[in-house]
């Protein structure tokens, strides 16, 4: 067959098929069956039957166009991908913890007085925190886990850790196991089980301790040889209310308070057991 003949053949399927626009699938049969009755009536006015092998061509270049028409359609008519990414945020009140299950299995319990907002992707795991929390981390080495607060952000993959960081104050990071990295605008460090560091402005402080001297549930705070200053900061900020003492000190804390104990007893206890005078504000 000629040039010329498959050009003409070609030029009919255009002609025949250009005027269609994509379609949502349920008007498909209909443009179809139309092409159809408009290739019988070009086919019966031919009276050359060798052009049977070349109509057969034009039949499944049609299909092809249709296919393609189709398919466009398709793709026109799914739904948009929203690029918003929601944010969570949870705040708990002066005398309730709460315990936060993320969406991939992970765990938080947030003390009192203290507030997340979260935010999940197929490429991150994004924590803000103001106020106290301990977190489990499921792994996941693809999608990477960070805690943001106001001077530092803490990196990790599957680990166990308590992030402490109350307004105007020092961030601190204690790793119960496994492993972290803490960061600021000029540092980082990375800490395994029974570390810790402090983020001051910019600058990190590190060390060690056999375990965290604070713990908390969903009840009770429990100071286990806790630095004064350390004592008076967390029950300052739970209860709203400026706990302080004339001098410094290297008294240490041992004690329990409950999430709604009255100010004015916890700093009777304290004075109690460490012969301290405490002032309220």
């Amino acid at each position: 067959m000629s040039l010329e003949n498959n050009h003409n053949e070609y030029t009919d399927i255009w002609d025949i098929t250009k005027g269609y626009k994509p379609s949502e699938s349920k008007s498909t049969d209909a443009a179809w069956n139309k092409i159809k009755n408009e290739i019988e009536k070009n086919s019966s006015s031919k009276k050359n039957h060798s052009n049977l092998s070349v109509t057969y061509r034009k039949w499944v270049s049609i299909a092809a166009a249709i296919a393609m028409i189709t398919l466009g359609g398709y793709f026109y008519f799914l739904p948009k991908t929203s690029s918003n990414i929601q944010t969570v945020a949870i705040e708990t009140g002066k005398h309730n913890g709460k315990i936060i299950s993320l969406p991939d299995g992970s765990e938080i319990f947030l003390t009192p007085n203290s507030k997340i907002s979260y935010s999940y992707t197929d490429q991150q795991r994004k924590i803000n925190l103001v106020g106290e929390a301990r977190f489990e981390v499921e792994k996941n080495k693809n999608v990477p886990f960070t805690v943001e607060t106001a001077n530092s952000k803490v990196t990790v993959l599957g680990t166990g850790f308590n992030v402490r960081s109350f307004s105007n104050e020092n961030t601190e990071v204690f790793v119960n196991h496994g492993k972290v990295k803490v960061e600021t605008t000029a540092e980082e460090v990375i800490l395994v089980k029974n570390e810790f560091t402090t983020a001051n402005n910019s600058t990190l402080t590190s060390g060690t301790k056999e375990y965290s001297t604070v713990h908390f549930d969903d009840k009770v705070y429990r100071f286990e040889n806790a630095p004064i200053a350390e004592v008076l900061s967390v029950i300052s900020f739970q209860t709203s209310k400026k706990f302080s003492i004339k001098s410094d000190t290297d008294k240490l804390f041992n004690g329990t308070f409950v999430y709604d104990e009255s100010a004015e007893n916890m700093a009777e206890i304290i004075e109690n057991t460490t012969g301290l005078k405490v002032i309220i504000e």
